[in-house]
């Protein structure tokens, strides 16, 4: 994927593309979900957000989230410090500090059949 044309984050798409995205992917697989992703100008947060969720509440824990590529650098620092207004210094904390984190999938806990309500439980 081309990901000097993606956006680093949107808070435009509306949330039927996104579920549009999931379905895609658990049905047809990451090479339809990434072509669907580009026609509908899906983020590469959004990209995240939907492996994720199909990871998660579909039990496909074979699928990994992207790293940030090297084009989004950035743009994902553009977005903390525009749009989250974190300065400079505070937003390349925070990005160091979620890249030392990052593995390319997270921990599913099992709680029963990927029941996403008991992941959530609790959040307000």
């Amino acid at each position: 994927m081309n990901w000097e044309n993606v956006l680093y984050d949107s808070f435009a798409v509306p949330v039927f593309k996104l579920q549009a995205g999931v379905e895609k992917l658990v049905k047809y697989g990451m090479a339809t979900f990434m072509q669907y992703a580009e026609e509908s100008g899906l983020s590469y947060c959004d990209i995240n957000r939907v492996i994720s969720k199909a990871r998660i509440a579909y039990g496909k824990t074979d699928l990994k989230e992207f790293p940030c590529p090297p084009e989004l650098y950035q743009k994902r620092l553009n977005q903390y410090t525009k749009n989250y207004r974190f300065s400079v210094k505070e937003a390349q904390g925070i990005i160091k500090r979620m890249d030392s984190y990052y593995h390319g999938g997270q921990q599913i806990p099992e709680t029963g059949v990927h029941d996403v309500s008991s992941l959530t439980r609790g959040i307000g």
